[in-house]
């Protein structure tokens, strides 16, 4: 496929957009799903920003390179 697709997924029955060459999905999307269930259950909301500063971010994402 030569043109850029943007798919819709679904999750939490909330939609996530998909890139279709290189997999990925909307972090923003995903937090927003994701955050939406947790109010649903009286969760705590996460906090992307807060959690890519931490240390546990930090280490996952040196694992990753």
């Amino acid at each position: 496929m030569k043109t850029e697709v943007i798919m819709k997924r679904e999750l939490f029955g909330r939609p996530i957009s998909q890139k279709s060459k290189s997999g990925y999905f909307s972090a923003t999307e995903l937090v927003n799903a994701g955050n939406a269930w947790r109010m649903s259950k009286g969760m705590k909301l996460f906090h992307f920003d807060r959690w890519v500063q931490g240390d546990a971010a930090k280490e996952f994402i040196a694992a990753l390179s």
